[in-house]
């Protein structure tokens, strides 16, 4: 029996020095294009397709969960060699988007990676881990810390202890003092740019029975995925630029999914978890031998146009 996972969070100094850049273990190349590296998306990559771990990857990917029905600045921009996609919803779109650029779609990481793993809910789970709406570059989650947490501690007690999980930008930002002065305890899987983010992840939410948040987001999807009920508690969370200007939410699907989980939920409803599997369905994704091709003629590519050939 698994007993060694603590519920009294982390103290500030495990906090900070998680998510900080000089405390991170970083992949044994360079990336050649960081968001396809994130969330340790490069190094399962590399693992998905039997790439060896210590050649770059010329390829681009999603690093997250969108909902957009529009491609990002970043996707507009990249010049990679092809395009990976993990998003049943928005493949198609760029697909056609992003032509005469190879797009394809593959199996989630993170989702393939736990069952490789065979990462499953802990026995001794417990309690409920809190995902507060996070801050990205040039993007600030604002809302009133102090009436979240009120909420936090009116939930059922069946749903008791609450741990909070911050993302590494609002620990930056010094979220976790906020929400330690509420003695909420505190948590983080790190830094998105470590290799072990993923394993950090999945050994939080792995030892919960409950995941909650003021904001849909990856981890509704991720905790639904492995049989934890997901919970949207509805409240006045906006986001806000550097410049203290609102941002507009462009996330066609927010709405509905928003609906599907809002309130308390202590158990996932045949909806949630058709919706959650469509999201991951595999139909149609590319095998890790095709993946494995792939990344070899990217590389191949490379090399023979730096050295002043063409493929």
């Amino acid at each position: 029996m698994d007993t060694s996972y603590s519920y009294q969070g982390f103290s500030v100094q495990k906090l900070e020095e998680l998510c900080d850049k000089e405390h991170r273990q970083a992949g044994p190349c360079p990336p050649v294009y960081p968001l396809a590296e994130q969330y340790s998306q490069g190094r399962i990559y590399r693992e998905y397709a039997r790439f060896p771990m210590e050649l770059p990857l010329y390829v681009y990917s999603d690093h997250g969960i969108h909902l957009s029905a529009e491609l990002r600045p970043d996707e507009r921009t990249q010049k990679a060699y092809a395009m990976f996609s993990y998003s049943r919803s928005r493949f198609p779109m760029l697909e056609q988007s992003l032509a005469p650029q190879p797009c394809y779609r593959i199996p989630h990481p993170l989702v393939w990676y736990r069952h490789e793993h065979n990462i499953e809910q802990a026995k001794t789970a417990k309690g409920t881990i809190c995902f507060p709406a996070h801050s990205v570059l040039g993007k600030f989650a604002i809302y009133d810390i102090a009436e979240f947490c009120r909420q936090l501690r009116e939930l059922p007690e069946a749903m008791q202890p609450v741990n909070i999980c911050l993302f590494m930008t609002d620990i930056h930002r010094g979220t976790h003092l906020k929400y330690l002065e509420q003695d909420m305890p505190v948590v983080t899987a790190g830094s998105v740019w470590d290799i072990r983010f993923v394993d950090r992840y999945y050994d939080i939410l792995r030892n919960y029975r409950y995941a909650l948040s003021n904001c849909i987001g990856a981890y509704t999807y991720y905790s639904v995925e492995m049989g934890m009920p997901f919970s949207f508690l509805a409240g006045s969370c906006h986001y806000k630029d550097p410049q203290n200007n609102e941002l507009p939410d462009e996330r066609a699907e927010k709405k509905e999914v928003e609906k599907l989980f809002s309130g308390i939920h202590t158990s996932i409803t045949k909806q949630q978890k058709n919706y959650i599997a469509y999201a991951f369905d595999t139909k149609d994704c590319i095998s890790r031998e095709q993946m494995h091709e792939i990344l070899v003629r990217a590389y191949a590519k490379y090399k023979l146009d730096t050295a002043g050939k063409t493929v």
